[in-house]
């Protein structure tokens, strides 16, 4: 990974959950997948059964800010366990 890369990383690394999940949208987007149009519309269609599934109380709901702080209050735990603090060793060989 080149400085600039690394540099990008521990900015977006700092970034709340939802910043950094738009982040990966946009970036995946940039790879123009062929199948792009069918995969959203597989997802719309998911999403509108899942929004048809809760209206008939067939499921329930969080509320977005309690699952946001739940990630906030692991955040540490998880990216210490699977992913390297901006400016550590990742500890795998070869990787820094």
């Amino acid at each position: 990974m080149t400085d600039a890369q690394r540099a990008v990383l521990e900015q977006a690394l700092m970034l709340p959950p939802t910043q950094r999940a738009e982040l990966v949208e946009r970036l995946l987007e940039s790879f123009g997948f062929a199948d792009r149009r069918r995969l959203d519309a597989l997802w719309a269609t998911e999403v509108e059964d899942r929004l048809d599934s809760f209206d008939r109380g067939e499921m329930s709901a969080l509320d977005a800010q309690d699952v946001f702080d739940e990630i906030d209050r692991s955040q540490g735990a998880w990216t210490s366990a699977f992913w390297p603090q901006p400016g550590s060793s990742s500890g795998l060989p070869g990787c820094t």
